[in-house]
């Protein structure tokens, strides 16, 4: 019987790397799915190992080719429910174990190189492209009309291109996909994948000294004076420790055990509305979508020729999950932005502090039951 190291280097020519240091080994089943991969598609024989059942295909390109060779090579479902596994889930393998129990193995995909254009979120966005592309290619002009579960509505009048609009972020623009009409009028749609946990990262702004930012280094400055208690309770004790532990070794900042491992406190409506709609999105011509366009079935569409009350020359009508367009729809929700400064190794939010990082988070990431992040809006510092 040939040892694993043998398997890896002499049969399957296929290469391993997991969680830093530690590579977790593959059970037999999944082994036989990675062969079966590596044996199909030669660029794939990169895996990254997240458990014995789960690992990822490390393979550069378009993320939604590599899931759909995936199923294509071995069967399965995509299953974006695996949160450990990215923003794009895995691809779901039902198979049976050498004692005849069914498992499910899970295979996903990561970029080999440093993620980029290939990441899940523009992968997303340049699916919205497409879907409106397909659309104009049988109609231009034409009305096009996104309509969420609610019945909600967003229209754009007499569309007549679309453009990817994810990388032009000057003036504070949010908008990843801009459709335009014959007229000119621009409507500008920020997009966001289903259970996304960010709004956006403040590395910047985090250092601005005007509102409405300004409160986010203010916050960090008083959290450099902050003193804990051994069991992480704010205290006025001399000795009781700083919340934060400065490494000279590494020159990094970090939260530090038994105390937060981030602080996290409610944004005010200016700094809320900010983050989420920036310059361009928070008008009648704006809005944030929240749908994942690379599902098949989210990409569907309908083309109507016929005269209609509100599109007397037809319209073109795409479903999607959730259209926002105010902060009130997001009130009471957990989808509310919240400030989360937390540990990220080499991030420079703030001047002279490697190691610690702002961002615009939900409220479910925020004040998620495994979470140690201290809350500010119940602790004052």
């Amino acid at each position: 019987m040939k040892t694993f190291l043998s398997w890896l280097n002499e049969d399957a020519k296929i290469v391993l790397s997991g969680k830093g240091d530690k590579i977790a080994k593959p059970c037999d089943e999944l082994k036989d799915i990675q062969l079966k991969i590596a044996s199909q598609y030669p660029d794939y024989t990169h895996f990254k190992m997240n458990t014995t059942r789960k690992c990822w295909v490390l393979a550069d390109g378009d993320r939604n080719e590599v899931i759909t060779n995936i199923q294509t090579c071995c069967g399965g479902v995509h299953d974006f429910s695996q949160k450990d596994m990215g923003s794009l889930g895995a691809v779901a393998i039902e198979v049976k174990s050498k004692s005849g129990k069914p498992i499910t193995l899970y295979v996903g995909q990561k970029p080999l190189n440093k993620q980029g254009n290939a990441s899940a979120g523009v992968n997303n966005e340049m699916s919205c492209v497409n879907v409106v592309n397909e659309i104009l290619k049988s109609a231009n002009p034409i009305d096009i009309v996104f309509i969420d579960r609610k019945r909600n509505k967003f229209v754009c009048r007499q569309v007549v291109a679309v453009s990817h609009e994810g990388k032009n972020v000057v003036g504070g623009r949010k908008a990843d996909v801009s459709l335009v009409s014959a007229s000119g009028q621009a409507y500008s749609i920020s997009l966001k994948m289903v259970n996304a946990e960010k709004w956006e990262s403040l590395d910047r702004k985090a250092k601005e000294t005007t509102p409405p930012y300004d409160v986010i280094g203010k916050t960090f400055n008083k959290l450099l004076a902050a003193k804990f208690d051994s069991k992480g309770k704010i205290s006025k004790d001399a000795d009781a420790k700083t919340i934060l532990h400065y490494d000279p070794n590494t020159s990094e900042t970090s939260f530090i055990e038994p105390y937060p491992s981030g602080v996290v406190w409610k944004a005010d409506k200016k700094l809320a509305t900010d983050v989420m709609f920036g310059s361009d999105c928070g008008d009648e011509n704006g809005c944030i979508i929240v749908n994942n366009f690379m599902k098949k079935k989210n990409r569907e569409f309908t083309i109507s020729h016929k005269k209609m009350k509100d599109f007397p020359n037809g319209a073109a009508f795409i479903k999607v999950d959730w259209i926002i367009d105010s902060l009130s729809d997001v009130s009471n929700t957990k989808e509310e932005p919240y400030i989360m400064i937390s540990n990220s190794k080499g991030r420079t939010s703030f001047t002279n502090y490697t190691g610690i990082r702002a961002q615009a988070v939900q409220k479910r990431r925020a004040l998620g039951a495994k979470k140690k992040n201290l809350n500010l809006d119940t602790v004052k510092i």
